[in-house]
C-alpha cells in the first residue's frame, strides 16, 4: 500500500498543488528597519480619531483591573472564540497586555478585594505610571 501512495505522489501534477510557487526578491533587513524607523509604509494607514478614548486611560467611574486570563476563561460570561469579549452587560475586556493577563472594566466576577496586578506592561504593581 505504501508503494501505491508513493507512486501516486510521483505521478501527481502541479495542477493538484494547493499552493502556487512564486519568486520573491531578496529581503534586506537593514533597509526594512530603516523604512520602519522613517515611518515609510506601502500599505494603507489606519488613523484613530483624535476624540477616541485611550483604553490605557480608563474613565474614572469604571473599575478597571488587570487579572490573570484564567479568571476570564473560567467565567460563564466569556465569549466564544474567535471573538475576545465578555457577554456580561456593562463589562468589557479592554486589552490583553501580555499572553497571560486581561485588562477588564466593571467585571462583577472579579472578587472584591482581589489584588489588581496593575499595569504589567509598565512594570508598576499599582497600575500607575
Amino acid at each position: 500500500m505504501a508503494s501505491e501512495v508513493d507512486e501516486r505522489r510521483r505521478e501527481g501534477t502541479d495542477e493538484t498543488d494547493a499552493f502556487e510557487s512564486v519568486e520573491v526578491g531578496a529581503l534586506d533587513g537593514e533597509e526594512l528597519w530603516d523604512r520602519l524607523a522613517e515611518g515609510e509604509t506601502d500599505g494603507p494607514a489606519v488613523a484613530v480619531p483624535s476624540d477616541a478614548a485611550d483604553p490605557a486611560e480608563p474613565a474614572d467611574d469604571r473599575d478597571v483591573r488587570t487579572i490573570p486570563k484564567a479568571t476570564c476563561h473560567g467565567c460563564p460570561h466569556f465569549g466564544d472564540p474567535p471573538e475576545l469579549a465578555c457577554t456580561h452587560d456593562g463589562t468589557e475586556i479592554l486589552a490583553m497586555p501580555d499572553t497571560e493577563h486581561f485588562r477588564v472594566a466593571d467585571c462583577p466576577m472579579v472578587v472584591e478585594g482581589e489584588e489588581d496586578i496593575g499595569d504589567i506592561t509598565a512594570g508598576n504593581a499599582n497600575g500607575e505610571e
